[in-house]
């Protein structure tokens, strides 16, 4: 059984003309018979932010107790690790 080459785009934001040359590569590698994946990932950036608000908020109003803010320390890094994979090892390390 003969091995295809793959083509794969991890995608770290969502603006239309970044979308736009990601399908473009995607199409081209796929006219030239490789397996293609995209991979979106935007929606983690977003997420991180949501999170640090939240964690901010609680913070504020004496919310926080050890378990909360473990939660909340795994939140934020399960999204680091979605919008940069390397920083995520590294702080995990």
């Amino acid at each position: 059984m003969k091995n295809k080459k793959k083509f794969v785009i991890f995608a770290h934001s969502g603006t239309y003309d970044k979308l736009y040359q990601i399908v473009t590569l995607a199409i081209t590698a796929a006219s030239m018979g490789r397996e293609t994946y995209i991979f979106l990932f935007f929606w983690a950036l977003i997420l991180q932010c949501l999170i640090s608000i939240l964690f901010l908020i609680a913070a504020l109003n004496n919310l926080l107790n050890l378990y909360v803010t473990i939660v909340f320390i795994a939140l934020f890094l399960g999204c680091l690790g979605f919008i940069n994979p390397n920083a995520s090892a590294l702080s995990l390390a």
